[in-house]
């Protein structure tokens, strides 16, 4: 069934996070990071549809939830600083992969309104996904503040920072052919939050792992602040 390929695709990353940081924490950070923004805005259920149980899959719905927790742990382990600096790099990533499809799309094909429709989705993830990262730090302190549990905190913090991230890239999506009012819309974003509720069951194992082995958090978080 290809429900086997997203839980492929999570044991396959999460195992390179816990193994990469390890050994090289940020690197690997920086590595999963951009290569799953990037990745999240291409691989999506309608460019490359995944049907499960009738439902609408789409590979961004367990990559992008990837990028969000490389989010919390660069925050976690090496504090504010780099966080936002692993944001910047990453936005930029998607912001010059989209400048050279853009361009190449027109060189090959010539010039049509919908590769500009394209790059506005694209800028639209972009905006979407900073808001997000810079939510899920604040939710993580606000939630560690009120003494709650570690991995529940992380989880609250990515559910939330994914809402918010959906409610504001389909706010300004509105702009293209995306209907909130489509029975398909609907049924596709049901089948994007069950995949994102797989893969950060798979997050949440794999900081049982690195914090247990791979000193995040070891500190009790206490350099976030810097």
């Amino acid at each position: 069934m290809n429900i086997f390929f997203l839980i492929g695709f999570c044991v396959l990353a999460y195992t390179s996070l816990i193994i990469g940081c390890k050994f090289w924490k940020s690197s690997i950070l920086y590595t999963l990071a951009i290569g799953s923004i990037v990745n999240a805005n291409i691989f999506h259920s309608q460019a490359y549809p995944i049907y499960i149980f009738g439902l609408k899959f789409g590979m961004n719905s367990v990559v992008y939830t990837l990028f969000l927790v490389c989010v919390i742990i660069m925050y976690i382990d090496f504090g504010k600083k780099d966080a936002y600096k692993l944001v910047i790099c990453s936005v930029s990533a998607v912001i010059f992969a989209t400048i050279v499809e853009f361009l190449t799309k027109i060189a090959s094909f010539g010039y049509n309104v919908q590769y500009l429709k394209d790059s506005f989705l694209y800028f639209s993830s972009c905006i979407s996904s900073i808001v997000a990262s810079i939510l899920i730090i604040k939710l993580y302190n606000m939630f560690k503040n009120k003494k709650f549990n570690f991995y529940l905190n992380i989880t609250l913090s990515l559910i939330i920072s994914s809402i918010i991230d959906s409610i504001i890239y389909y706010g300004l999506s509105l702009v293209t052919n995306i209907s909130l009012m489509s029975k398909d819309f609907w049924l596709s974003l049901l089948a994007l939050y069950i995949g994102k509720l797989i893969s950060i069951a798979f997050a949440i194992f794999s900081l049982y792992f690195l914090k247990k082995f791979c000193n995040t958090d070891s500190n009790n978080s206490t350099i976030e602040n810097k």
